[in-house]
């Protein structure tokens, strides 16, 4: 297809006025278009916010179900969209994405290849291959890094790799497997000001290393005593380039028995093990047994069960939730009780705040530790038409959170303290599409913490909100997309014992996706347009305005 300049050059003077009337439309779609009070949650909460693939404030509430979710927004601008969801950890926010391709039908993979400023390299792909019969084997791949900024230090890679793959037998049982490798690199950039030199000998490199394998089999067929199992296996290897290392393994076995289809016994069974060494070793194994009993009827369903928990002694924890339709698909209420102990590992922990200092048996920490939480919930949802919406609200209580606070020898880094946390939190998300091209979202999640020790609950963020369009327009060749992000500053302690509350974070991004042939295309992604360096941790600024463009291929 053969495109003039004068074309080319009206076209990309339209984008950014189009992308504004996006983002207008979709706050004025939702006051005008849609009932007061009518939000979705899609996301489980954890009191402590967790965390996971834009903001994570693109995240989803969690549905009835209450599953654990994490959302994840990363300040650092990654371009991809985690659309994360919520676990027990405060979210490591992160402001910048460009969503992997999800690859049509027609097309085998996909390959992204750009640059960026500050200077940036990005290159993504994915390759699937099937019969479409008895197996399925997926190729991924991811890198972004910014090699310069204007801040000494202020720099990252990130990179992963991975195969999945399934296989269906002819005996109605079906096996997966995947192994990955994750090599992430950063660096101390924040804790104190550029000028100060301080630390100049000091190795200011943070590297993680990160291996993953597992397998699991399940029944692909429904079988002559109508029961559904599983059994898998999950392991990894973790290190840092500073000698601290861990070792995971989790067993999860388990079999659903139905009753007239409709009604069901389930019976699960986990462990989790993990090993941490650094210059003291410690372990910390988690074994559970989950029984319950779900009862389905026309308008309404109730799942009774426990939680029976073996780690340093016995736990019981409820697993409870009723719901009912009050008005068919449109208003659907729900109210439950969950709770857990979590396991806080190395790498999870490093995980949400890459700059934490990994030495635990230093600092007075036996090493990674459990948070114990018992949720109790209760909300709302449903849909009508083009519009879906949720709304979640609970009460949390948290034994051993984990919080964050500025370590007083090395500025750089931070320490990891653990306190009692009652988080009450309300959440929800509205998401509607009008004239099947220009879809929509609104999400928000407000916490109010209360340690029992500390004066504050120090990385957890108390207010989240997410605005999200896209439109696909020119015979869906072009795809526009724009997101706002609002976070309010969340709770720090620094060296010298002051407390106080971070600047708030105020993102605005746009995005845009073009293909000139069936196979070959552009993107370009203009992140933070406001320039607002927001600290999701102390002394650590974001990037301002940052850029990001290339090509993109089909095939």
């Amino acid at each position: 297809m053969n495109f003039n300049n004068k074309k080319i050059k009206s076209q990309a003077s339209g984008f950014l006025g189009m992308i504004t009337l996006l983002l207008l439309g979709t706050v004025l779609s939702a006051q005008t278009d849609l009932p007061s009070g009518t939000v979705e949650v899609i996301k489980s909460y954890d009191a402590k916010l967790l965390v996971a693939q834009k903001l994570p404030l693109q995240g989803k509430l969690p549905d009835a179900s209450a599953e654990k979710k994490e959302y994840n927004y990363n300040l650092q601008p990654e371009i991809k969209d985690k659309k994360a969801d919520i676990k027990e950890h405060a979210p490591d926010i992160r402001p910048l994405g460009i969503s992997k391709e999800k690859i049509p039908e027609s097309y085998k993979g996909y390959l992204k290849l750009g640059t960026g400023f500050p200077l940036a390299g990005f290159l993504e792909g994915a390759y699937s291959t099937t019969n479409t019969k008895n197996y399925f084997i997926d190729l991924y791949g991811h890198h972004y890094g910014i090699y310069n900024s204007s801040r000494e230090n202020q720099v990252f890679a990130e990179t992963n790799i991975g195969l999945s793959g399934t296989n269906y037998l002819e005996a109605g049982v079906g096996m997966n497997g995947h192994v990955n490798v994750d090599l992430n690199n950063y660096r101390f950039y924040g804790g104190y000001n550029p000028e100060d030199t301080s630390f100049p000998g000091d190795p200011a490199k943070r590297k993680f290393t990160n291996v993953g394998a597992g397998i699991k089999i399940f029944n692909s067929k429904k079988n002559s005593f109508d029961v559904d199992f599983w059994g898998g296996v999950d392991m990894y290897g973790y290190k840092d380039n500073f000698a601290s290392t861990e070792r995971g393994f989790n067993l999860d076995v388990g079999a659903i028995k139905w009753i007239a289809d409709r009604h069901n016994f389930t019976l699960q069974i986990t462990d989790d093990l993990l090993a941490y060494g650094d210059t003291e070793k410690s372990k910390l194994n988690n074994f559970n047994v989950k029984p319950s009993f779900t009862f389905h009827g026309d308008f309404f369903k109730v799942k009774l069960g426990a939680n029976l928990q073996s780690s340093s002694g016995l736990s019981l924890f409820p697993d409870i939730e009723a719901s009912a339709n009050i008005s068919g698909p449109a208003i659907n209420v729900f109210i439950g009780a969950t709770g857990d102990q979590y396991q806080n590992s190395f790498k999870r922990l490093s995980t949400l705040n890459p700059f934490i200092y990994t030495r635990f048996a230093e600092t007075g920490n036996e090493g990674p530790f459990n948070t114990k939480y018992f949720d109790f919930f209760g909300g709302i949802g449903g849909g009508f038409k083009a519009v879906n919406y949720r709304v979640k609200i609970g009460y949390k209580t948290n034994k051993d959170y984990a919080l964050f606070v500025q370590q007083a020898n090395d500025l750089r880094q931070f320490d990891v303290i653990k306190d009692d946390v009652n988080i009450f939190y309300i959440g929800g998300e509205l998401s509607a599409t009008f004239l099947e091209k220009l879809t929509t979202s609104v999400n928000f999640l407000q916490q109010n913490s209360s340690p029992r020790v500390q004066a504050r609950a120090y990385g957890i963020i108390p207010f989240q909100l997410g605005i999200n369009a896209a439109y696909l327009m020119l015979e869906d060749k072009l795809k526009l997309k724009a997101d706002l992000n609002f976070a309010t500053g969340s709770p720090y302690r620094n060296r010298f014992g002051s407390i106080g509350n971070l600047n708030p974070l105020f993102d605005l991004s746009v995005k845009g996706d073009y293909f000139f042939t069936e196979n070959f295309g552009a993107f370009l992604a203009i992140n933070n347009l406001a320039s607002v360096k927001y600290q999701r941790w102390y002394k650590y600024p974001s990037y301002g305005i940052n850029v990001l463009g290339g090509i993109s291929l089909r095939f």
